[in-house]
């Protein structure tokens, strides 16, 4: 398969949502889901539609996708846990929810390795990640990524360090990336609903049969280019300011910027080095202002970018 997988895998998990450690800000998890049963009355949600709609999708349920926890849905759950090796009771727990998510991602995917040069593509706003090879799309995965106040961070960046379990919050695999303002990667979760959800401290979460099969095909230096928005942390502004060796997201901007207009030849990697300063500098003498190379408001202006935007 070389394209996305269904919109009903994201559906099932947007009502859910949860968050793993780091620095700076990063991936937490802990939050808990409401066990579904059978209980008179019945249980009723948005919860209860979505995985009355997933259960139907995989073809365990033939009634009516009405939010409400019946005999028909109790029914459905047992036929899925009997299927999935998960123990039939009849109720609706992490577990449950893991093998069902599970069993829909794993529907159509390609598990042979991408024959050319790998690089990873994450899609902020669709919640997607996918594999590159040679430039081309191989493999499109869902994935969580940061809440509105911890974002993401957009920018250019490669994978320097890869590792096990890191505990539960991180599901079985990780592969850090080199955010120089934090700790970040791509890993895997003991939360498999919050897939498709705007759920994590920042960092990008997937299936965990997802990430221990691309963890296999990924190296430490491949890179991994993160799009969408938002551009900034919350907290964040463009300082009025920008100098040789400034760090952070505003300076991904600038650097973006840079070479959308085709002066700077590197990665947007939010560290202001010397080819940074030295592309602004080029970029001031292009544009007839004073090459100081010292990203100030005229220039910001020039480039494009909104000091009062966030």
């Amino acid at each position: 398969m070389r394209k996305m997988m269904g919109c009903f895998i994201i559906a099932i998990l947007v009502i859910l949502s949860s968050s793993a450690p780091a620095q700076g800000y990063g991936c937490e998890c802990g939050e808990k889901i409401r066990l579904l049963y059978l209980s008179t009355p019945p249980m009723e949600g948005n919860d209860v539609k979505m995985l009355q709609e997933q259960l139907s999708e995989l073809g365990f349920y033939k009634g009516r996708q009405d939010g409400v926890f019946g005999p028909e849905t109790h029914d459905a759950v047992m036929e899925l846990q009997g299927k999935t090796n998960v123990g039939q009771t009849g109720e609706v727990d992490l577990e449950t929810w893991e093998a069902l998510t599970v069993r829909a991602a794993s529907r159509g995917e390609s598990k042979e390795a991408p024959p050319g040069k790998i690089s990873i593509l994450i899609d902020i706003n669709q919640r997607t990640l996918t594999i590159m090879s040679d430039g081309e799309p191989y493999q499109t995965y869902p994935c969580a990524v940061g809440k509105s106040k911890t974002p993401t961070p957009v920018g250019e960046w490669v994978i320097n360090h890869k590792g096990g379990n890191w505990g539960n919050g991180f599901g079985t695999r990780w592969m850090g990336i080199d955010v120089p303002w934090g700790i970040f990667g791509i890993h895997g979760t003991n939360k498999p609903y919050t897939i498709g959800t705007f759920a994590s401290a920042g960092c990008i979460r997937m299936f965990n049969v997802h990430v221990e099969r691309i963890y296999e095909w990924v190296q430490k230096g491949t890179p991994v280019t993160i799009v969408g928005e938002p551009l900034m942390p919350p907290t964040k502004r463009y300082r009025k300011n920008m100098g040789h060796e400034a760090v952070g997201p505003d300076v991904v901007q600038v650097q973006l910027h840079l070479k959308e207009k085709g002066f700077l030849l590197g990665r947007a990697d939010g560290v202001y080095g010397s080819k940074t300063q030295l592309s602004v500098k080029f970029f001031q003498a292009k544009n007839n202002i004073d090459d100081t190379g010292i990203v100030d408001e005229l220039t910001y202006d020039m480039l494009g970018l909104d000091l009062t935007k966030k």
